[in-house]
């Protein structure tokens, strides 16, 4: 299945389980606290594993992974779905042993869709039942609104490509055709994930990390989508625009903005937790063999 261990290799000065797709690493000064990272289109692991050096150095455990290309480009939910229920278990796990809180950081789409399918398995009628709880959320160039357009430009931005390029045209003229003949207006899927997202109602705190020079996120949109949130009032939502940086390249190319910003957010994150709970939520510190 989706996980199935298949080998063990450590890092210093952190120990990392590698499954089939997903990373777990935890440093040596371990804080409780677990951040799970949900890669973009096409990710590259050595270049995710840099967001998990980001929380390993502040003492944070991830679990990373990348959701399969082709579900992401064809939306198979089933399959996003298990990938995040998945990676989602083994923070869960983590968060127990550690007594910390669990954040799920994310970048792109490709992420933003296991976001997706954890709000779908939080509706009372959910087949599968609820996922594990979050503690907070980060976007890092998401969500961006769907449209045609935009999958190919994404495949142009990932792959080499020019015939992924085209069959994917190809085929997503095919489904719009399809969408608007046999769905009314408002009910198509970019407006259904737009309005899921806008109408979060998890209370869950967030924060959204953009540029205006992101050739794939809709900034004016997704600003749109975050002043809708924010007057609905009763969850913190935080937002940082970066100046000339591209689609998740804001790590990169602004480092020092971007850490402090994730570092302050998991922080607060962790103080609300923990005084909603009334100061029980526990910190250990911990290191050896994550299992």
């Amino acid at each position: 299945g989706y996980g199935a261990m298949t080998s063990l290799r450590s890092e210093t000065p952190m120990v990392a389980i590698t499954m089939d797709a997903i990373t777990v690493t935890k440093p040596e000064l371990w804080n409780g606290d677990v951040v799970v990272l949900w890669g973009w289109y096409g990710a590259v692991d050595k270049h995710l594993a840099k967001y998990s050096l980001l929380h390993n150095s502040q003492g944070r455990a991830t679990v990373r992974v990348t959701a399969p290309t082709n579900a992401v480009m064809l939306k198979r939910k089933s399959t996003l779905a298990a990938v995040a229920r998945q990676s989602l278990s083994l923070g869960d796990a983590l968060r127990a042993e550690g007594g910390g809180v669990m954040i799920a950081h994310m970048f792109s789409n490709g992420g933003c869709f296991l976001y997706e399918c954890w709000l779908d398995a939080q509706a009372p009628d959910a087949k599968d039942g609820p996922m594990a709880r979050l503690d907070g959320v980060i976007f890092d160039s998401c969500p961006a609104y769907m449209h045609p357009e935009l999958g190919a430009r994404v495949i142009r931005e990932h792959t080499n490509s020019g015939l992924n390029v085209f069959l994917y045209q190809v085929i997503s003229g095919a489904w719009v055709t399809w969408t608007r003949c046999t769905t009314r207006p408002g009910q198509r899927p970019p407006e259904l994930y737009w309005d899921l997202l806008g109408n979060d109602a998890s209370k869950v705190a967030a924060l959204y990390l953009f540029s205006r020079d992101d050739t794939i996120t809709d900034t004016v949109a997704l600003e749109q989508l975050i002043a809708t949130r924010r007057a609905k009032g009763g969850t913190q939502i935080e937002a940082i625009q970066f100046d000339k940086s591209g689609h998740v390249q804001h790590l990169r190319t602004n480092p020092e903005a971007y850490e402090a910003a994730v570092h302050k957010f998991v922080e607060q994150a962790a103080k609300s937790v923990r005084a909603q709970a009334g100061g029980g939520l526990s910190v250990r510190r911990s290191g050896g063999v994550c299992a």
